[in-house]
């Protein structure tokens, strides 16, 4: 499409990275998906507004994208752009205050944290993906949220325009409020619980062997599928009604976390999506409770 070659020009005048036809497939860990037509790779601020500027200058779709630990992607893929802002840095700025960017990986955010003697992230250890991925989500376990540590954020909204908000009211249980409508860029966070680095290890140690025990971080997933319900668990409820195990095409209700679903290699989407409604309509059915599903949906009219 010529719109394409526009954007493709433009970003390589303002020297930022850019892949063609990348399969959605390498982008995210359920290992699902067809190709999106572009993917654009910012490195700075700058170039992350000036990204969507031109994609937003050209009409087409845009998706931030992180690593894609949380997503389920088209057999069809994306016809539209991914933005990814690759800052990755990890920076302890003073006292109880860090900086990170939206690429840095989130155990590795609370690993440098707790080497520095602050322990109120650790209980994000063994959370995969990025920063900017559980801000957007505002993952969390342990009694702790992402966002309940957040001082301040460097986004721009879908226009590029570099846009400011208070955290305190952005956030709540799994959820952004700017989510879909706003690239971060990278965050500042504040940090309390002190306490010394060896103490710290030892309770990140055990947050993430209790994961590994409770669930299958050796199949491909995309973490919980479904939010949980007010005053119960999405995983209780699943089990309860006899879903462990249920399986449509590769996709499977793990028999080990039932607020898991896990594929084989070659999985479609169409069937992990069957085995969502089939999970959402036996729960609707049995207990009069809507599962609100946690995994982002790429490439399904959006």
């Amino acid at each position: 499409m010529r719109k394409f070659n526009d954007i493709e020009k433009a970003l390589s005048e303002a020297k930022i990275a850019f892949e063609r036809d990348v399969p959605l497939a390498k982008l995210t860990s359920f290992g699902i998906g067809g190709p999106a037509r572009l993917l654009a790779l910012p490195d700075t601020a700058e170039k992350t507004s000036r990204a969507l500027a031109v994609l937003v200058d050209k009409d087409v779709l845009v998706f931030p994208i992180g690593r894609g630990t949380n997503i389920l992607a088209a057999d069809e893929g994306f016809e539209g752009a991914l933005i990814k802002a690759t800052n990755a840095e990890i920076a302890h700025i003073e006292g109880n205050s860090f900086r990170a960017g939206a690429m840095a990986g989130l155990d590795s955010f609370v690993d440098t944290t707790a080497k520095s003697g602050y322990g109120s992230a650790i209980g994000l250890a063994g959370i995969p993906g990025s920063v900017g991925g559980a801000i957007a989500m505002n993952a969390g376990a342990w009694g702790v949220s992402t966002g309940e540590l957040i001082e301040s954020v460097i986004a721009f909204d879908m226009t590029g325009d570099e846009i400011s908000f208070d955290p305190t009211k952005m956030f709540s249980y799994r959820t952004f409020a700017m989510r879909g409508r706003a690239i971060i860029h990278s965050a500042m966070f504040k940090l309390s619980d002190e306490s010394t680095p060896d103490e710290l290890s030892g309770k990140i140690a055990d947050i993430r062997a209790q994961r590994a025990k409770t669930q299958p971080l050796d199949k491909r997933s995309a973490g919980c599928a479904f939010k949980n319900p007010e005053g119960d668990h999405a995983g209780r409820l699943i089990d309860v009604a006899g879903l462990k195990g249920m399986a449509v095409g590769g996709a499977e209700v793990s028999k080990l976390h039932a607020n898991f679903i896990v594929v084989r290699e070659g999985t479609a989407a169409r069937d992990v999506l069957k085995l969502i409604e089939i999970v959402r309509d036996r729960i609707r059915r049995e207990f009069n409770i809507e599962l609100e599903l946690e995994i982002i949906k790429l490439g399904f009219g959006n």
